[in-house]
């Protein structure tokens, strides 16, 4: 992966757990500074003024006005006994007086609670209660109930809201004392007020700044998943293994498991623990803080493997559903196909059976929309696979079915139809480029025997004659010349034949490769001068193969050989030698060709085939093709590689075995 070399900090453990940590931080002021600024929109505190107070603010009036609706409604269904102990002085910061009121409006007082030295906040409110909060008695339930039916702030309205023979009106006339006393809901609210106002400034900034840290970090994390260091690719750890669908069922039951946790267990005891002060409110805080972090953490670890996976490739089939449905297709597929049919029409008819008993008639619609999509699709499929059948049958072989979007026998049908036309081609390939080795084979052997041959029977013709000395003497030259190429092609033929049926035996032993190369490099040192060619030879001392060291002087002669012919003047030779443990050493030859070397690499390793093609050099072309059947008599390898004008001899030796312990 190219972003793992540039950037090894994506590899880094350290920094995966220092980001981690940082996301935890950033998530904790994300959550803080969304909660201030969502209690400062809720509450309206943008609106209200810099030296605002909580009695200014929109929650203080709204404690009021659900105060003198809890007043007024527990009056109403005879709770008093409960307004009076949740109102008294040591309870509550509101003081009260409620009054009833009749049609002629004229009011009695009915409740209050104790009087205040001063209030921060007035107000007065008319409610009226009947029967589950109905205008009409007929229409009470069987356990009648009073409920609040309208609550407003002018007396007129109040009274122009029609009402039930049964409905009651009260006044409440409500303040919120000045300072506060009590450790009620009045008093947390204007605590929560007096840390959101001072903090107020702080809030949006918090929020954006985290939030935009808490992406980076998060964005960091997603392109670090999967990458370890010193490692090039993504690799998956325990964890990244499990199957996806368990993991994230898992995963998410905790996650939901946890959030039920902190909003009925948790969240109730927060306003209490944090404004009565203690040991309660450190140990809730950092419980809840504690609790948001495992859920964060077990939501980032879900994201984590999710993008490890998908980076790896392959995610989908890392799950038991997958797997599953893996089986149950393969299952199927093992079925032969008129029981597949048979099968399909089975279920088929019964899911119709069922739908027409339960009056399903939408889902029968769908089903059967299924399965004419299916059949058609299928027909398509069949379409195309007996039209690329024909085809095949008249010859074209270069025809291949596309499999991408096959499934079940029809895929397996187009599948063995490609192998078919592989196989096809294949032995048709072959075939012809048997039929042309061959034609190659009985010219070249012609060629290369009969040239020697008209020589010789030219040169006995003409000796025949009783010529002079000199030209006797020039005649019986040629004549031996003559006679040895074809004493030489010969001896190739035979050894060509012995090397390639293993006829020839081997006796390996562990030799010093140098020591051979530079045998074979002393043996062709005078052609190499001749036409100015350096060999350069590359390895380490001491670097030793198990082998038959007649038969490795023999390839190594051939090769040379050849460089000799064809190479370009005024050149080098490079020898390079690479041995790694017990691997086979390996020997590159590499030089330049002084022609252009228009044939492929494995042909040229055919018997009889040169890479002079008008042979006009001398030579059987039978070296390459006998120095590759006796390294592979001594099991190595000898493979070429052929690249312009630059020709590579690639040697495999076996390395050098240990000594027998007597």
């Amino acid at each position: 992966m190219e972003n793992a070399k540039k950037y090894p900090i994506l590899g880094s453990f350290a920094a995966k757990t220092a980001a981690v940590i940082l996301l935890c931080v950033f998530g904790i002021g994300i959550l803080f500074g969304g909660l201030g600024v969502l209690y400062s929109i809720n509450y309206e505190m943008y609106n209200v003024p810099a030296d605002a107070t909580y009695y200014d603010t929109a929650q203080c009036r709204n404690t009021v006005y659900q105060s003198a609706k809890n007043i007024a409604l527990n009056y109403a269904q005879g709770n008093t006994e409960i307004a009076s102990y949740e109102y008294r002085e040591e309870n509550s910061n509101i003081v009260y007086r409620l009054y009833t009121m009749d049609e002629k409006t004229e009011e009695t007082l009915v409740s209050e609670n104790y009087k205040a030295s001063g209030t921060g906040y007035d107000a007065e409110y008319y409610v009226t209660a009947d029967y589950a909060g109905n205008t009409d008695p007929s229409s009470a339930y069987d356990s009648p109930e009073m409920r609040i039916s309208s609550i407003t702030q002018d007396k007129t309205e109040a009274f122009a809201f029609p009402a039930a023979e049964t409905a009651v009106r009260y006044h409440v006339v409500l303040g919120v004392v000045k300072p506060l006393k009590a450790y009620d809901t009045v008093w947390r609210e204007a605590q929560i007020y007096e840390y959101a106002h001072t903090y107020e400034s702080f809030m949006v900034p918090v929020l954006v700044i985290s939030a935009l840290l808490f992406i980076a970090d998060l964005i960091f994390l997603l392109c670090s998943a999967g990458h370890r260091k010193g490692k090039e690719t993504v690799e998956l750890n325990w964890f990244d293994r499990i199957p996806l669908d368990v993991l994230s069922v898992v995963l998410v039951t905790l996650i939901i498991l946890f959030a039920i946790f902190i909003l009925d267990v948790v969240e109730p005891w927060i306003p209490w623990a944090y404004f009565n002060g203690g040991i309660a409110f450190a140990i809730t805080v950092v419980g809840t803080v504690a609790c948001l972090i495992v859920e964060g953490l077990m939501i980032l670890a879900l994201i984590m493997t999710l993008a490890t996976r998908i980076k790896a490739g392959g995610w989908w089939k890392n799950t038991w559903l997958w797997l599953f449905g893996e089986a149950a297709l393969r299952f199927f597929e093992a079925i032969p196909s008129v029981w597949q049919v048979t099968l399909a029409a089975i279920v088929y008819l019964g899911l119709t059976v069922w739908f027409l008993s339960e009056r399903a008639s939408l889902p029968l619609l769908v089903m059967n929309c299924v399965a004419a999509v299916i059949a058609v699709i299928y027909a398509f499929f069949y379409k195309r696979i007996s039209g690329a059948t024909e085809r095949m049958a008249k010859g074209d072989l270069d025809l291949n079915v596309d499999t991408q979007y096959l499934v079940g026998p029809v895929k397996k049908q187009a599948e063995n139809l490609n192998s078919i036309r592989d196989g096809m081609k294949t032995a048709v390939e072959s075939r012809m480029k048997s039929e042309r080795l061959k034609t190659e084979l009985i010219t070249n052997v012609s060629h290369d025997i009969r040239t020697p041959l008209t020589s010789i029977i030219n040169y006995v013709d003409l000796l025949q004659k009783e010529p002079g000395e000199e030209e006797r003497n020039k005649y019986m030259e040629r004549l031996s010349r003559n006679a040895n190429r074809l004493k030489k092609l010969t001896e190739d033929l035979i050894e060509a034949s012995k090397a390639s049926t293993g006829n020839i035996p081997v006796h390996a032993e562990n030799l010093d490769l140098r020591e051979i190369i530079e045998q074979a490099l002393a043996e062709y040192e005078e052609r190499f001068e001749a036409k100015n060619l350096e060999p350069i030879i590359n390895m380490d001392q001491g670097v030793k193969v198990y082998a038959d060291g007649r038969l490795l002087w023999r390839v190594l002669s051939n090769l040379f050989s050849n460089i000799s012919k064809y190479a370009h003047d005024d050149t080098r030779i490079y020898i390079d030698v690479k041995a790694q443990g017990n691997a086979p050493v390996n020997v590159c030859i590499k030089n330049i060709s002084h022609d252009p070397l228009n044939i492929d690499a494995d042909e040229l390793m055919e018997r009889f085939v040169r890479a002079d093609s008008s042979r006009h050099t001398d030579g059987s072309g039978l070296g390459l093709n006998i120095a590759k059947s006796l390294m592979e008599l001594q099991g190595g390898a000898l493979n070429l590689t052929i690249d312009g004008d630059l020709f590579r001899a690639d040697i495999g030796i076996p390395a050098e075995k240990p000594e027998p312990v007597s």
